[in-house]
């Protein structure tokens, strides 16, 4: 009798708990605050051919390996989200936000080579045109 209950609360317990433990350890932390001082570089981008998702997706997974570059913070890209909000541009098709330590950071970004290579071999090839933003965090 022992045994049969404890066998029925093995098998009711355990995937619960697996199930608690495994969505507390896969839920993503929420992207941090930049800090005063960081600098914040916005990139929005127009596709020679806005219907090409496969470019749209090829422009996105490129900008996901600047993680890597050091003084890079945080990378944030994706597609437009239309609007017809008063002041609102959503013309572009691909935008990008990446936060970096301070303006050196910025700078040594600019040249490092998987960035120059994503802006050689993936961004000017797809886009027919692309504007940056910078500022400081304050």
């Amino acid at each position: 009798m022992r045994l049969r209950f404890a066998v029925k609360l093995v098998l009711v317990a355990l995937p619960l708990l697996l199930l608690v433990i495994g969505a507390s350890s896969q839920a993503p932390a929420p992207p941090a605050a930049p800090k005063n001082g960081s600098v914040t570089h916005v990139v929005v981008c127009w596709l020679k051919n806005p219907k090409d998702l496969a470019a749209r997706k090829q422009l996105i997974e490129a900008t996901h390996g600047f993680k890597s570059i050091p003084g890079v913070v945080s990378v944030s890209t994706g597609q437009v989200l239309p609007t017809t909000r008063p002041h609102s541009d959503s013309s572009f098709d691909v935008g990008i936000v990446i936060n970096f330590n301070d303006a050196e950071a910025l700078q040594a970004y600019i040249k490092d080579p998987i960035h120059q290579k994503a802006v050689k071999e993936v961004l000017a090839p797809l886009a027919k045109d692309w504007k940056t933003f910078d500022f400081t965090n304050e």
